[in-house]
């Protein structure tokens, strides 16, 4: 017996699925009712777990976020370093001067 219709929708995507449409369509073609329900099922369940290419996009910026605030930090630690290096330096020069 075939489920309930079932359309499925991408959070992202504007993608829609009827499992129903497709379990008729496979039943028309010869398939058994409870095999072509069973097939569009597990179609559905495995869309959902598709990546579109916005979730990529968005995976990306939010990496690329975190690796530019890293470096900042890298950078700015570099700096200071040099920082006080030049200080010691400075300072033991005007103590042996």
């Amino acid at each position: 017996m075939l489920s309930p219709p079932t359309v499925w929708r991408s959070t992202v995507a504007t993608t829609t699925f009827n499992t129903l449409t497709l379990a008729r369509d496979l039943e028309a073609a010869g398939i058994a009712n409870g095999q072509a329900g069973a097939i569009a099922a597990g179609i559905r369940d495995a869309r959902a777990d598709l990546v579109t290419k916005a979730d990529i996009d968005a995976a990306l910026a939010a990496l690329e976020g975190r690796l530019e605030a890293k470096l900042a930090n890298a950078v700015n630690r570099m700096l200071l370093g040099n920082v006080a290096v030049a200080g010691l330096l400075f300072a033991a020069l005007k103590l042996f001067s």
